[in-house]
């Protein structure tokens, strides 16, 4: 049994250990009493609170149980004497509605029944799975956060590995896009110069008919046609 009870108090001050009751719902430790957190079983007590319920319940617990007063995390002999004063032995004559459950909590549980001295035995069991399941269910959170975080990774991972394939593939589409531009722009161009073409061959001609005209006009000989006029 004392495999479950709480860890020493060296973190608690002796000032805080004067000021403060020990608190009864934390008399067994969820984590020796569950090992993993989905260990601790679900639905016991017909309990099955979403985590904001199960923090609610679990704090009016500690208030009932503890009277309301200030209280610290108790010492390894204060969890000792608070079962002795709690619980008693179970009597396996004796049996109620309890019993299968408390079975089901294990631990120290499997072997203990509610004292007639204390009014209190069945809530500091029940609020002793409380902590049980709101570790259950935060581990689950945790573990569930993990896994998205995990699947954006590979996600994330997976467009970084895609890169280089994806910049090949571009690289080769950009530069063939890029001759085809080339391509396209020096036939645009040479379908301008063709259709301007002619324009050119009768500017030509007319300034060539200006110089012979102006060269007969002074006595000189006239110059040639250009035979590019005739091509």
């Amino acid at each position: 049994m004392q495999a479950e009870l709480q860890d020493d108090d060296a973190d608690t001050a002796p000032e805080v250990r004067d000021t403060a009751s020990p608190d009864l719902t934390m008399i067994v430790d969820v984590e020796a009493l569950w090992h993993k957190p989905e260990d601790c079983p679900v639905g016991l007590f017909d309990l099955d609170p979403t985590l904001p319920q199960a923090e609610e319940m679990l704090a009016g617990l500690a208030r009932r149980c503890n009277g309301g007063k200030p209280t610290r995390k108790p010492t390894p002999a204060e969890c000792a004497a608070a079962l002795a004063t709690h619980f008693s032995e179970r009597n396996r004559a004796i049996s109620g509605q309890w019993e299968r459950q408390w079975d089901a909590m294990g631990g120290p549980f499997a072997d203990l029944a509610p004292s007639s001295r204390s009014r209190s035995s069945f809530d500091i069991v029940q609020a002793v799975y409380l902590r049980g399941h709101v570790r259950r269910l935060q581990h689950a959170a945790d573990q569930a956060t993990k896994r998205r975080q995990a699947d954006a990774a590979r996600v994330q991972t997976a467009k970084v590995s895609a890169f280089a394939g994806h910049l090949q593939r571009m690289e080769a589409e950009i530069a063939a896009s890029t001759e085809a531009a080339a391509r396209h722009a020096q036939r645009v161009k040479d379908e301008g110069m063709a259709r301007a073409l002619p324009y050119l061959r009768i500017d030509l001609e007319r300034v060539w008919r200006e110089a012979c005209t102006a060269a007969e006009a002074i006595g000189e000989i006239a110059p040639p046609r250009p035979s590019i006029l005739d091509q």
